[in-house]
């Protein structure tokens, strides 16, 4: 079971620097397809099924295909190479990197905490925490994505020619 949570592990760490690196629209959302397939299947592995499936259903089903409809409508073509970092860049790798490094601190020394024994097809007790103890912050995640909604539609909007 380990060995399929590193593979897994491994499999969106490659996806996500995959989306990162990738100048190629298509590529890196295929990338994104993958990082996202990864972290369903570690969703089930520490059990919780529902979760996982939410994922691998929204997440690697309708955003990525709804991320490709948007690129073949936009007809983007490889993203032009500006790999200039520049100052602000050098400074968000040098933050990264020590965000990286004080993650895996903690996480080495943090105790972990033996898996519940998951309830099969009970999103009930997931329902109840997410309404209940975590309305503020789903709220302000669905505030957040209809603001990238609007602003994808700005951006993707035609302005007429002169």
């Amino acid at each position: 079971m380990i060995y399929f949570f590193w593979l897994f592990a491994l499999l969106a760490l490659i996806g996500a620097l995959g989306v990162l690196l990738e100048t190629h629209p298509v590529r890196g959302a295929l990338y994104l397809l993958l990082a996202f397939l990864s972290i369903g299947f570690l969703y089930i592995l520490a059990g919780a099924p529902f979760l996982g499936f939410v994922q691998i259903i929204v997440y690697a089903g309708a955003v990525v295909v709804l991320f490709l409809v948007a690129i073949a409508v936009m007809s983007l073509r490889r993203i032009p190479d500006d790999r200039d970092l520049g100052p602000r860049g050098f400074l968000a790798l040098v933050f990264a990197g020590a965000f990286f490094l004080v993650m895996l601190a903690l996480l080495r020394h943090a105790p972990v905490p033996a898996a519940p024994t998951p309830t099969p097809g009970a999103p009930q007790p997931l329902a109840e925490a997410l309404f209940r103890q975590y309305l503020i912050p789903f709220e302000i995640v669905s505030v957040l994505l209809l603001v990238a909604i609007v602003g994808a539609i700005v951006l993707v909007r035609r302005r007429p020619g002169p």
